[in-house]
């Protein structure tokens, strides 16, 4: 097998050559679009409008064998110590039912079943009208882009409201003409103690203190990875529901961190997104490298970003639902890869681009014209949907 410098050598050759336009790239080869695009679990993804040859596309997986990327993938699913930073395995996969030991497997079974409990005993109560979720980062990004989503699908049970930043406005406007006695509180913190999220959560517990006097603490949720933190802070046993340290925080969507979804949706619903999820999972751990959509999406960006220099990544979603889709992939990909050192503690080259868009079609009234003209070329992820429901 090739080695990773040079795999890395054979890529950097091909931008020493003129790398052909796409108008020249399609007289070339005019059926590129049937062979550089993929079907796979109801996705349709259309990689040939990117600025790749056919040399640089195998050159492309010829570096993610190098990389050994099969095997660190299985590494992951295994279970290992990947995130070698803070020494602990990286098993978010795990809450889709793709991944964990039978011990693993049987916490999630039991969260998930005490989630699902409480979710369908609030749903059938004739108090709560109301739920007002407090995170930020991970915490938020994740469940309010799904709230949005499911909005046109679902009835929602409750009115849900987000508040996420330290700003006071942000959990004022959420409260306004609220009542403390029909409104949950779900304080979101893989720590408990991120002080924006903490500052939040003791103005809504000051709130409901006034209303409710000592009962206040019985419409206050804990979601996180620290229990006795949320023991400290005055929250019920019973309403605390946990997630795990191997759960990174960008990627806890899967987890409890989506109570709020579960309790205002319901329980099915954040169900059938853990099986989509999971037919991916699939997809990803059996595809040979290039049939595999994530791979190919990943070493595409490695293109654009190390070969062609493109400093940034638009996301265009043209669908209102999915409008927070650019925020939420940036938190994704931004901290996950937007690193200055490898494993080895050497300097890396450039990583990740600036991620970066909105929801079409306002876009294209507010900086497609930097798309269309400027020298600094920015590759762009139109997103479309067949329908809006």
């Amino acid at each position: 097998m090739t080695d990773i410098k040079t795999a890395w050598a054979a890529l950097r050759s091909l931008k020493d050559k003129k790398i052909p336009t796409l108008e020249e790239m399609f007289l070339h080869d005019p059926d590129r679009a049937q062979h550089m695009s993929l079907r796979v679990n109801g996705l349709y993804v259309d990689y040939s409008k990117q600025r790749i040859c056919q040399d640089g596309f195998q050159a492309l997986i010829a570096l993610a064998k190098a990389a050994n990327v099969e095997g660190w993938r299985a590494r992951l699913f295994a279970g290992e110590k990947i995130n070698t930073t803070e020494n602990r395995a990286v098993l978010h996969p795990a809450l889709r039912g793709s991944a964990g030991s039978a011990e693993i497997k049987n916490q999630i079974k039991h969260m998930a079943a005490r989630t699902r409990t409480f979710a369908e005993n609030i749903r059938r109560s004739k108090t709560i009208k109301t739920i007002v979720h407090i995170g930020i980062g991970g915490s938020d990004l994740g469940p309010r882009l799904c709230h949005y989503a499911f909005e046109a699908s679902y009835p929602a049970r409750f009115d849900l409201r987000f508040v996420v930043n330290v700003d006071g406005a942000s959990i004022n406007d959420a409260l306004k003409d609220l009542d403390p006695a029909t409104t949950l509180i779900i304080s979101v913190s893989k720590s408990f103690t991120t002080q924006e999220t903490r500052m939040n959560t003791n103005a809504a517990l000051e709130w409901l203190k006034q209303g409710l006097g000592d009962k206040a603490c019985d419409h206050m949720i804990a979601v996180t990875a620290n229990r006795q933190g949320a023991l400290d802070f005055g929250i019920d046993p019973a309403h605390i529901f946990e997630f795990w340290d191997w759960v990174g925080g960008r990627f806890s969507l899967w987890s409890a961190v989506s109570l709020s979804l579960q309790l205002t949706f319901g329980p099915d619903v954040f169900d059938d997104l853990l099986a989509g999820a999971r037919e991916m999972d699939e997809h990803f751990t059996s595809a040979p490298l290039a049939q595999n959509l994530p791979v190919i999406m990943a070493m595409v960006g490695i293109w654009n970003r190390n070969i062609i220099g493109y400093p940034s990544l638009a996301v265009v979603p043209y669908s209102r639902r999915l409008r927070k889709l650019p925020a939420y992939l940036q938190q994704l990909e931004m901290e996950s890869n937007g690193k200055g050192k490898t494993r080895d503690g050497e300097p890396t080259g450039p990583t990740c681009p600036v991620i970066w868009g909105d929801e079409g079609t306002n876009s294209q009234h507010a900086f497609f014209q930097h798309l269309h003209q400027s020298r600094n070329g920015t590759p762009v992820d139109f997103i479309a949907v067949l329908q809006d429901s």
